[in-house]
């Protein structure tokens, strides 16, 4: 499970550095981005007889850019798991749900043609809902985020492709979800 997670991320981080040459001049003329995210999350659970669930997220995010090739962004998203089934035959309902408001500041790297690559790094709080069978969890926790993303720039709008680990402070087994999301920025 381990092995496949960190392939997943491997390649896809892969996919997001492949540009490295050039600097979008689309991007630079303007200031302010908003935009509409999808994608899934992969968590790692504490459960060790579950497969590893599948989560679908959406959110919303805001970015100003403050210098040249800093960008600080501000977002929130909300996840939700499909827990896939037992790998044993232990019986039990698993539910992993998320949502988080987080700070990111941007850095970024360059591109080629009307790409545009960063690294993310942020800060956020976290409210995790996890319930396994009769045991339940509901607590407000702050967690950071690291990762990298893709900004495809057309003249009034762009695609925007992330990646991001998210490790949260709480509870004792500190949860942590791998995302990848994609997204159209105004």
């Amino acid at each position: 499970m381990k092995k496949r997670t960190w392939y997943i991320g491997a390649c896809l981080l892969l996919t997001c550095l492949m540009n490295v040459d050039g600097y979008s001049q689309i991007s630079q003329m303007r200031r302010f981005h908003a935009g509409i995210l999808v994608g899934f999350g992969l968590p790692k659970m504490p459960y060790s007889h579950f497969r590893m669930p599948i989560s679908v997220e959406g959110g919303a995010a805001l970015n100003f850019r403050f210098a040249n090739k800093w960008l600080i962004q501000v977002d929130g998203y909300g996840l939700h798991t499909f827990s896939l089934g037992s790998a044993s035959d232990l019986e039990g309902e698993l539910q992993f749900d998320l949502a988080w408001v987080s700070f990111e500041l941007m850095r970024s790297m360059r591109g080629l043609l009307r790409n545009e690559n960063f690294i993310v790094a942020g800060i956020g709080r976290y409210h995790l809902s996890q319930q396994f069978d009769n045991d339940k969890d509901n607590l407000n926790t702050m967690g950071i985020s690291l990762g990298v993303a893709d900004w495809r720039h057309w003249q009034r709008w762009s695609m925007v492709s992330e990646i991001r680990w998210h490790l949260l402070f709480k509870p004792s087994p500190k949860p942590q979800v791998l995302t990848v999301t994609f997204g159209i920025l105004l």
